[in-house]
């Protein structure tokens, strides 16, 4: 498929997500996998010293073994699972076009978000290397984001970063984890041509879904504070007792910070899960045309009923003009004066789209997989840590 197809141009998440959680992912599993094996020789150590009085001796050939297959398994797993884990947020055929009416994000054959013209405000942010050479000045162009949004809080983000810059962070905003970039610098141009920026442009922010995952600054400060506990641990191995206890000590603090690390995905677990949870009793339907140009809503029964779309909120914001069929939560009230008859119209206060669940359904996967890792990882990371204290102040 072209670029630029018929229904608009590509979006693709970009390297610098998985570059980023891949660095990260091989400094943490570095560190685990070589603190696995200190681990398993302390718990073995620990094993042989309390059963020496029995004259018992531990299969130290087993130990070896285990030192052989079980760190280079974390290293392969620190790696694996959160690139899995971005893989399945980032699903989907995404792109991005627009016309006269507005500016619409699909997801394949869906529409995610549609933002009308009237209500466009468009933002951008644009990132430049500068060089001067003598009385020359070069100024080469790194990344450029533009968010268009509204009044009701959509937004569409897409960005676009110079192909040699691979290793350039930064240039996608942290919060992003879906598809967002483009790779022809043209698109953007033409989307900044058909929507001109303002003098006073609104701030670049995440969607309401993409902030479905709390603790932003804070997950990264305690991330940063554990990654330190974990480098003094790896500093202090072998100088003597006493930094042998600081590095179990440092281990167990780093430890218990990964454990708080799980609030983050937790909450965005406990997010799509409720609304997951509030469209359970949703009813099918789908929006028509009245000869006199208002909606209608017809229903599984086949009746088509007046509707109310006035406290509908959602990503799309022409959701109601279109014909494909939803998931809804529909109140039915009848007209004044009404005898006990049908429902006279019907009050449409949410719906749910079928790409909308599939991508709950891909993040639930997703959030309860980096749950269980995480927890596994930080299980590990403390008991390795306790273990190492034990051995060297009981010994």
């Amino acid at each position: 498929m072209d670029e630029q197809s018929a229904a608009g141009f590509r979006l693709r998440l970009g390297l610098e997500p998985y570059l980023r959680l891949i660095l990260f992912s091989l400094l943490v599993g570095f560190a685990l996998a070589m603190f696995a094996s200190r681990g398993i020789l302390d718990a073995a150590m620990i094993w042989q010293r309390s059963r020496a009085p029995n004259g018992s001796a531990f299969d130290f050939g087993l130990v070896n073994r285990l030192i052989g297959v079980i760190p280079p398994l974390f290293l392969l797993l620190s790696v694996l699972v959160p690139v899995l884990c971005l893989s399945l947020r980032s699903q989907g055929r995404a792109r991005i076009s627009w016309d006269e009416e507005g500016v619409t994000e699909w997801d394949g054959d869906a529409v995610r978000t549609f933002i009308a013209r009237a209500d466009a405000r468009v933002a951008t942010e644009m990132k430049s290397d500068v060089r001067r050479y003598g009385r020359r000045r070069f100024e080469e162009k790194l990344s450029h984001v533009v968010q268009i949004s509204d009044s009701a809080g959509r937004r569409i983000t897409v960005a676009w970063r110079a192909h040699r810059f691979v290793f350039l962070f930064g240039s996608l905003p942290s919060w992003t984890r879906r598809r967002a970039v483009v790779t022809d610098d043209a698109t953007i141009t033409a989307l900044l041509a058909a929507y001109p920026p303002r003098v006073s442009q609104p701030s670049i922010e995440p969607d309401e879904r993409s902030a479905r995952r709390p603790f932003g600054p804070l997950s990264r400060s305690l991330t940063a504070l554990a990654i330190v506990f974990v480098l003094l641990s790896i500093a202090s191995i072998g100088v003597n007792k006493r930094a042998d206890e600081w590095t179990g000590l440092s281990l167990f603090i780093a430890g218990l910070l990964f454990f708080v690390l799980v609030l983050r995905p937790l909450g965005e677990l406990r997010a799509v899960a409720l609304t997951t949870r509030r469209f359970a009793r949703a009813r099918r339907i789908s929006f028509a045309r009245a000869p006199d140009g208002s909606s209608l809503v017809r229903l599984e029964d086949g009746r088509a009923l007046p509707c109310d779309v006035s406290e509908l909120r959602h990503p799309d914001a022409r959701a109601h003009q279109r014909t494909a069929p939803v998931h809804a939560l529909v109140d039915l009230s009848e007209s004044e004066g009404s005898y006990r008859e049908a429902p006279a119209y019907a009050i449409v206060r949410a719906i749910d789209t079928d790409a909308e669940r599939a991508e709950r359904r891909r993040l639930l996967v997703a959030n309860g997989l980096e749950i269980a890792s995480r927890v596994a990882h930080a299980a590990l990371v403390t008991t390795i840590g306790a273990l190492v204290l034990l051995e060297r102040q009981r010994f």
